[in-house]
């Protein structure tokens, strides 16, 4: 993990160099694509890990949000100087299955592919307005409820989870992001779960994205 966010960093002090000569956005892809799904990630442990009152919360979730938004619309200014979606693999996981017989069976990898295009960014930018109006309208009249901290949490994850959706390139992946997101809606309805109607629109909610991942398997 550590080393490659070292490379992230490494691309991104690259392409700060390359802009002396003339900024390109698309330049930034390489570093942008990848901060585009750690971003909400950070957001979500930092605020399960230190916020606690429901103004801290909210201004937390509002930040990882709109800079999410700005990444998003920095990836959308690069891929307009494309001709061709942006794609990339991220090595994850390796584990030496064997010793003898072909080289391509003797490991076992997996690799994250993130792949941006004009379609993904402007569903991201769609979604990501609409997480900024839920959090702005729970900041003006959800005042009195109870578990603020918790529920823009829940909202950051679930943010993560919608980028890695529309980002990820294989089947795996997009089912993991998916299951992840189902679970986390899951929780965003039953927040209030000492409410009947709460509770059965929850129970909704977890069949819903179980028949859909069966549609898309």
């Amino acid at each position: 993990m550590f080393a490659r966010v070292g490379e992230i960093v490494a691309a991104a002090s690259g392409a700060a160099s390359a802009a002396r000569s003339g900024f390109d956005p698309a330049s930034t892809l390489p570093w942008a694509v990848p901060v585009l799904l750690i971003l909400p990630m950070a957001t979500f442990v930092l605020a399960l890990s230190s916020v606690r009152t429901r103004r801290s919360a909210s201004a937390t979730a509002m930040l990882g949000t709109v800079l999410t938004l700005l990444l998003t619309l920095l990836v959308g200014w690069g891929l307009t100087k494309r001709s061709t979606p942006f794609e990339a693999a991220y090595h994850y996981f390796t584990m030496p299955v064997a010793f003898n017989g072909p080289t391509n069976f003797q490991t076992f990898g997996i690799d994250l592919i993130l792949r941006a295009d004009k379609v993904s960014v402007a569903a991201l930018v769609a979604i990501e307005v609409c997480f900024i109006g839920a959090i702005g309208w729970h900041q003006v009249m959800g005042r009195s409820e109870p578990g603020a901290a918790r529920f823009h949490a829940v909202l950051t994850a679930l943010l993560f989870a919608c980028v890695g959706v529309l980002l990820s390139r294989d089947l795996a992946a997009l089912f993991g992001f998916w299951a992840i997101g189902g679970a986390l809606t899951y929780t965003l309805l039953a927040h209030r779960w000492g409410l009947d109607a709460a509770a059965s629109r929850a129970r909704v909610a977890l069949a819903l994205p179980f028949l859909t991942d069966l549609c898309l398997l």
